[in-house]
């Protein structure tokens, strides 16, 4: 059973039908959540080849939603086209925060980014959208002098 972050277990002890001395008994395990949560920087959409303007950033925090610091969060791209500028291994600072900056490649499409809180197991996804730019040369390929 669970109750408020605390594990509750009752275990009996039985030694050939008969039980046993103290039983049974109940031990409380206290656990300790954390949670990584996105702040900004998700639903982005801008063109390709362009930095983001808002950093990815997230906040780990405990049960209290108290920030955690000096946690390494690892960011990743699962798919698309997206470069990050910073390290991909971030520490949180003394609130919980870490952040990071990217810029879109040439390619267009949906791009997923995951954060993890490496130490604690905990994921979140940012979603992104990098649009194709204005045509910067119109080039003729075919269907030139039809009648």
């Amino acid at each position: 059973m669970v109750d408020n972050n605390q594990c509750i277990f009752r275990v009996e002890g039985i030694d050939g039908g008969t039980e046993l001395l103290n039983s049974p008994a109940t031990f409380y395990a206290n656990g300790i959540s954390r949670e990584l949560q996105i702040v900004s920087g998700d639903s982005q959409s801008v063109p390709v080849t362009t930095s983001l303007p808002k950093a990815l950033r997230v906040r780990l925090v405990d049960e209290n939603l108290a920030g955690i610091d000096d946690a390494s969060i690892q960011f990743k791209v699962l798919s698309g086209d997206l470069q990050f500028s910073d390290s991909t291994t971030q520490q949180t600072d003394s609130q919980g925060f870490a952040q990071i900056n990217a810029q879109f490649g040439p390619i267009a499409g949906k791009i997923v980014v995951e954060a993890t809180a490496t130490s604690f197991n905990s994921k979140v996804n940012f979603r992104l959208d990098a649009i194709p730019g204005s045509p910067s040369v119109l080039k003729k390929i075919s269907g030139d002098e039809q009648v």
